[in-house]
């Protein structure tokens, strides 16, 4: 009798706790909460505007206006964002007014007048003159396109990653192009120039866009023109011992500083 009590007991009171209605946990009323932002299709890439909005104000430069640009189209070669080619006072224009004495556009061996090494280190491309092509360096410009192409295949038969192909590198590739025959067919020399691609990993938007805000990807401040006076730092020498400022070689000696990624 007492267990049939018990067992009625709790099932009253478990009818109780499903009718007693639930308190709301406080809070702000629903009318006042913020608005939530409607969930971007996963499929959708953000626009230009939309990355710009994440951008602080005083960070929004012409460059880095161009680079959010360029991560929202989803370019990021050449002459995107504030990839742009360099600048210099001794190009092409320069020399040409200086040497190209017929005006054809092109400096040959016997206007140049110059030492023959130095000739050759400007007629890049071996033509026997010297055009603006020599002193294109953009990534779109076809010595560097073949450059590129040259290293990436250099690099598929440099299989000990020394620098150099020696004969049994060369002599390996042939014959795993010709599986074992005396001779290599055009459509077997194809995967060793154009090989398949491979999985592609690059940063997602949203790393981009932090990556931009902090820094990381690049300075926000515009650097200097071309003939300004370089802007003076100090760095510690490797070892340690001693800090090195620039001003300290201004009319002593040549500087080159050379800025690259590494990563």
């Amino acid at each position: 009798m007492f267990i049939q009590f018990v067992r009625l007991a709790a099932v009253v009171l478990g009818l109780m706790a499903a009718a007693t209605p639930v308190r709301a946990a406080e809070g702000p009323p629903v009318d006042d909460a913020a608005p939530v932002e409607a969930p971007r299709p996963p499929d959708r890439r953000p626009t230009a505007e939309e990355l710009l909005a994440k951008v602080p104000l005083e960070k929004r430069t012409a460059d880095v206006e161009a680079m959010v640009r360029a991560i929202a189209s989803g370019r990021m070669g050449p002459n995107q964002g504030w990839f742009r080619p360099g600048e210099s006072r001794l190009g092409w224009e320069w020399l040409r007014s200086q040497y190209d004495a017929d005006g054809d556009d092109a400096v040959e061996r016997d206007e140049f007048g110059g030492e023959a090494e130095t000739f050759s280190r400007l007629d890049r491309d071996r033509s026997g003159r010297i055009t603006s092509d020599d002193f294109a360096w953009s990534d779109n410009s076809p010595w560097m396109k073949q450059t590129g192409q040259v290293a990436q295949l250099f690099r598929r038969i440099d299989q000990t990653d020394d620098g150099v192909v020696d004969r049994e590198e060369w002599l390996a590739v042939f014959t795993r192009l010709s599986r074992g025959a005396e001779s290599i067919t055009a459509d077997e020399l194809r995967p060793l120039l154009f090989p398949p691609p491979g999985p592609r990993e690059a940063p997602s938007v949203e790393t981009l866009i932090a990556g931009l805000i902090s820094g990381e990807v690049g300075s926000h401040m515009p650097g200097p023109e071309v003939g300004d006076e370089a802007p003076d730092f100090e760095l510690r020498t490797p070892d340690g011992s001693d800090v090195v400022r620039l001003s300290q070689f201004r009319g002593e000696k040549p500087v080159v500083l050379v800025f690259g990624s590494f990563t």
